[in-house]
């Protein structure tokens, strides 16, 4: 269909994006996105587990050579034991770089919007398990638990141990 420029629309709409003028507005609506994508992972469950094996990782090592200054000897099973950490932490770091710049962006995407749900899920689960009270749940008050353990206990009449007479009204 022909639109009054006198060219298809996709043709006018890919010239408007493309055109010299308009690439500074891309390049700041791109780096807004990429700043809230940025945001967005590091909040994610997955990066926090690297960043903290990262750190986790480089602790030990850090520890573990100044313990091997200290002793003045390297032991065979230090060595092993500081090569498997430094590939551990090699292996932390490529994922987490693979995450940020290799992983296609659905992927990116996908793993935000998981993590929103899982926080989301865990976050009314929470509310019904640790609601206001104990047995009611979240915002229901301590009459209106009384209330409900009165209605579900079976009403059973006095009876002459209790200490209730009964008397017969004539009428």
């Amino acid at each position: 269909t022909q639109s009054t420029w006198g060219k298809e629309k996709g043709d006018y709409w890919l010239e408007l994006i493309h055109h010299p003028e308009n690439s500074w507005r891309w390049e700041i609506i791109v780096a807004v996105f990429r700043g809230w994508q940025v945001r967005r992972l590091m909040e994610t469950e997955k990066v926090l587990t690297y960043i903290t094996t990262i750190t986790d990782a480089r602790d030990f090592l850090a520890r573990l050579r100044l313990a091997q200054q200290q002793q003045g000897a390297v032991d065979s099973r230090d060595a092993m034991l500081q090569q498997r950490v430094i590939t551990q932490l090699r292996a932390a770091i490529f994922e987490l770089h693979h995450l940020f710049f290799d992983a296609p962006l659905k992927a990116r995407l996908d793993l935000i919007a998981a993590s929103q749900q899982h926080r989301f899920n865990k976050k009314i689960q929470d509310s019904f398990t640790s609601g206001g009270n104990a047995r009611g749940g979240p915002g229901v008050s301590m009459a209106t638990i009384k209330s409900r353990e009165r209605k579900n206990t079976p009403k059973q009449p006095p009876t002459v141990e209790s200490g209730v007479k009964w008397e017969r009204r004539n009428p």
